[in-house]
């Protein structure tokens, strides 16, 4: 299911497509950790102090967190199957793909080394 433009750029062959998240999304990584980290510490709370209905707010708790991470898997899952902010590695240059699916930018490898013989970095 991928959006058009993405495969005839003439770059070749696909060898493989990376998400890509840029700060955002490593913002959100580590509030998801965070979350973890808060929700493990006030489950073994809820067990040492033992408030009243702890049983119940334990389970409210936890419903939530399995909710988050079920959104947050459908997302991962519709994203990649949508081909949304993607980096499409091609035998001949790579394709970056916006939020939306359509092309961001596409690069050819042979581009590429002309800019590091421009820069004055010898490539390897």
């Amino acid at each position: 299911m991928m959006r058009q433009g993405v495969d005839g750029l003439g770059l070749g062959e696909r060898l493989g497509s990376y998400p890509i998240a840029g700060v955002g999304g490593a913002l959100a990584q580590m509030a998801q950790r965070v979350g973890l980290v808060l929700y493990a510490v006030l489950i073994i709370c809820l067990a040492a102090i033992t408030p009243p209905a702890a049983f119940a707010k334990g389970a409210v708790m936890t419903a939530v967190v399995f909710a988050l991470f079920g959104l947050i898997r459908a997302w991962r899952h519709m994203s990649a199957r949508s081909g949304l902010r993607r980096c499409y590695v091609y035998t001949d240059g790579l394709v970056v793909t916006s939020l939306f699916g359509g092309v961001r930018d596409a690069v050819a490898w042979s581009e590429v080394t002309v800019l590091n013989r421009s820069s004055g970095r010898r490539s390897s």
